[in-house]
C-alpha cells in the first residue's frame, strides 16, 4: 500500500482500486475476528473438558472404576498450542486493523483535500469508512434519500464486483 497513491485514483474517479483495498482490507479483518472467536472457543472447552467431571450419585453396592482416563500432558500441551495459536492470531489481528485503520484516515485526508466533490467517493466515504446511516447521509449531503440509497447501492455493487474479481483471480492460479 506504500507504492500507491490513492489521490491519484480519487482525482480521476477511479474508485475501483480503493473498493477492492477497502473490501480486501475488510475481509482480512473479519477473518481475524472469526478465527479468534473460534480458538478462544475452542480453548474454553478444552479447559472445561480438563476441569474435574460432574460429581454423580454412586451406588455403593458395586465397585467400579472411572472409566474415563485423561491424558494430561497431551491436554496441557493442546491448551499451550492454542495459547500461541491465539497470540499470534491476536498480533495478525492489530496489524490488520491498523492497516484498516490507515487507510480509513488516508480516504478521509484524501477527500477533504478534494477540490471538486465527487457524490459517489462523498457517499462511500460516509456510509462505509465513516458508517453513517443512508438517512444521515442525505441529511448531512442535503440529497434525497432515494438518491444516495441508489448511489449507495451501485457502490456496495461495484465493492462485491471487487470481491468476484479477487475470487476469480484466486481461483485461476
Amino acid at each position: 500500500m506504500n507504492n500507491y497513491n490513492i489521490y491519484t485514483d480519487i482525482n480521476n474517479s477511479n474508485y475501483m482500486y480503493i473498493y477492492s483495498l477497502y473490501k480486501s482490507i475488510n475481509n482480512t479483518v473479519d477473518d481475524l475476528t472469526n478465527k479468534l472467536h473460534n480458538t478462544n472457543v475452542k480453548l474454553e472447552n478444552l479447559i472445561k473438558r480438563s476441569g474435574p467431571q460432574d460429581v454423580q450419585a454412586q451406588q455403593y453396592d458395586t465397585v467400579h472404576a472411572s472409566r474415563v482416563v485423561v491424558a494430561i500432558n497431551d491436554l496441557f500441551q493442546d491448551i499451550e498450542n492454542l495459547k500461541k495459536s491465539i497470540d499470534k492470531l491476536n498480533v495478525e489481528y492489530e496489524i490488520a486493523n491498523k492497516a484498516k485503520i490507515n487507510f480509513e484516515k488516508t480516504c478521509i485526508t484524501a477527500f477533504n483535500k478534494l477540490d471538486k466533490v465527487d457524490t459517489e467517493f462523498l457517499i462511500f466515504i460516509h456510509r462505509h469508512i465513516k458508517k453513517r446511516t443512508l438517512y444521515e447521509i442525505a441529511a448531512l449531503t442535503k440529497y434525497e434519500y432515494g438518491y444516495v440509497a441508489n448511489i449507495s447501492s451501485e457502490i456496495t455493487k461495484k465493492i462485491n464486483k471487487c470481491e468476484l474479481l479477487r475470487i476469480n483471480v484466486k481461483n485461476a492460479t
